[in-house]
């Protein structure tokens, strides 16, 4: 797996989370939003750790556990992403 592709689409992406802030209904406050933006990458950090973990692991824990994560944050990542841009 290419590392640097990732990073860059991943620091893009980061980038590119809108900050809704007053702009969209909901008690937003600058602190929340922080925290979006900031888990949404660790979040795609994770996904892309445990994704080599089950392609290059050897251990059946680690396996069941990064399969665990990704089933878990993929769908955390979706609902930030949906929070920031729709307020839902």
């Amino acid at each position: 797996m290419k590392l640097r592709p990732f990073l860059v689409s991943l620091l893009v992406s980061a980038a590119l989370i809108p900050v809704v802030g007053a702009h969209a209904a909901g008690p937003y406050t600058a602190e929340g939003v922080h925290f979006a933006q900031m888990m949404i990458p660790h979040h795609q950090q994770a996904l892309l750790i445990s994704q080599w973990a089950l392609k290059q692991g050897s251990n059946p824990a680690t396996k069941k556990l990064a399969a665990k994560i990704i089933a878990e944050q993929s769908p955390e990542i979706a609902q930030m992403r949906r929070i920031m841009t729709t307020g839902k």
